[in-house]
């Protein structure tokens, strides 16, 4: 008899001695040609036939129901819960919930909720009222940033308060009618002819929600300030047009001012300084008498 012989068949396997032979059979659970047998997951079947929880033993497995269920007495596979007569109210048990709360029934499952004047901390519930109290006229709550959240309405700027917010609109556009959160721009805002920080030598030019700062004829800069190196409090430095062409008569004098130039005719000369003519010694002797 071959079956008594030890190491024929696998430890899962039932040995069956025949004629001159033997043959291995796994057992029922398991797979394999007898010698070596392996451990079927029933639950990757169709969960094993169960309704909701299935766990894999070796060779075997068995089925559970989740919270709130029970296993139907005639089938072990089956979960009842559904029907009010197998509906299980865990706020029965008095240890469902923490003390100074209040548990509220669901289908399967339970909730649990501080009751008014108490917080939950973790899986109690602390802090009477008057505590509480306490703790906010000693140690206020920290502000909330409402700007941090997109509920704010605003549409363009949100500007964060203690304990509020409120909106603005950026440079150019201001609030539709009849609102504190919502910006326009359709209908253009001119800074130019409100405060602006142009320089007192540029010109204001107004565009399209925002303006630009141009300097003037003779002046260089950004139109707001200038700056040189090592003298930083000069704004916008003069140019002097008269050290380049300019439209001053070769008969004329030119004179430098702050952002423009001046022609003047020479002695003997009549103009207006950008076309000068020679004066007729007889019309200058009339003209003295």
């Amino acid at each position: 008899d071959e079956c008594f012989e030890s190491s024929r068949c696998d430890g899962n396997a039932i040995c069956y001695n025949t004629v001159g032979s033997f043959s291995c059979h796994c057992n029922s659970g398991f797979s394999g040609n007898g010698q070596e047998c392996t451990d079927v997951n029933e639950c990757s079947v169709n969960n094993g036939g169960c309704s909701q929880l299935c766990h894999n033993n070796a060779g075997s497995f068995d089925c559970s129901c989740h919270t709130g269920y029970q296993k139907d007495t005639t089938n072990q596979n089956a979960c009842l819960g559904m029907l009010k007569a197998y509906y299980i109210n865990e706020c029965s048990v008095s240890s469902a919930c923490p003390p100074s709360s209040n548990c509220s029934n669901t289908l399967g499952s339970y909730t649990c909720t501080c009751a008014s004047g108490y917080n939950k901390d973790g899986n109690t519930c602390t802090g009477e009222l008057i505590s509480l109290m306490v703790m906010i006229l000693f140690f206020p709550p920290s502000d909330i940033n409402e700007c941090t959240s997109s509920n704010t309405g605003c549409s363009q700027v949100c500007l964060n308060t203690p304990g509020s917010f409120h909106c603005s609109c950026l440079s150019g556009y201001e609030f539709s009618t009849g609102s504190n959160t919502q910006c326009v721009g359709k209908r253009n805002v001119d800074e130019c002819l409100k405060t602006n920080n142009c320089h007192p030598n540029a010109t204001c030019t107004n565009s399209i929600g925002s303006y630009a700062c141009i300097c003037k004829a003779g002046y260089v800069g950004n139109g707001k300030s200038f700056a040189i190196l090592l003298f930083p409090s000069v704004l916008q430095a003069d140019i002097d047009e008269c050290s380049k062409p300019n439209t001053c008569h070769a008969s004329a004098t030119c004179t430098n001012t702050a952002g423009s130039y001046t022609c003047q005719c020479l002695t003997g000369y009549q103009g207006d300084g950008h076309s000068c003519a020679g004066i007729d010694p007889r019309a200058a002797r009339l003209l003295l008498g």
